[in-house]
């Protein structure tokens, strides 16, 4: 019994830091600026909706929480919260992807050098969509075993 006890600790500390680090990304992007090519893209203002939309999935996720997924405002808090995460980090991963393409794939031998504006890039859309699988699982575990009654 304290196995599950401790596994389902575990799952909520994983969450809730999850949904921190989405807070805190969400604040560095508004503050210090979104990805120069998304900035260019989109303009400057794109990094209040992009750092707003990670910061609120992230206080929502911390928010429902703390709240407890043993009750239905924080069960539909941390659904809201993981899928506006997912959300978020789908999109950065296409970003990514269509800047990496955009720019052309280099690939190098090793020990050859990179030319430093395309250096650096090609893995950050992997990044995004493990990072997606991650948010995924404990979402489709909450949504599998169905909200509190």
């Amino acid at each position: 019994m304290d196995r599950v006890r401790h596994e389902l600790e575990a799952r909520k500390r994983m969450v809730m830091a999850m949904g921190l680090t989405a807070v805190w990304v969400g604040i560095a992007i508004m503050v210090m600026g979104a990805p120069n090519f998304l900035e260019e893209w989109f303009s400057p203002w794109s990094r209040y909706v992009l750092g707003g939309t990670t910061f609120t999935a992230g206080l929502f996720t911390c928010i429902g929480g703390a709240y407890g997924d043993d009750t239905r405002c924080g069960w539909w808090s941390q659904v809201l919260g993981l899928s506006g995460m997912i959300a978020w980090q789908v999109f950065m991963a296409a970003a990514y992807t269509g800047r990496v393409l955009d720019q052309g794939v280099f690939l190098a031998v090793p020990g050859e050098p990179l030319n430093a504006a395309t250096t650096g890039r090609g893995y950050v859309p992997f990044l995004y969509v493990g990072l997606a699988l991650g948010t995924l699982i404990p979402l489709l575990t909450m949504l599998r075993n169905g909200r509190p009654r």
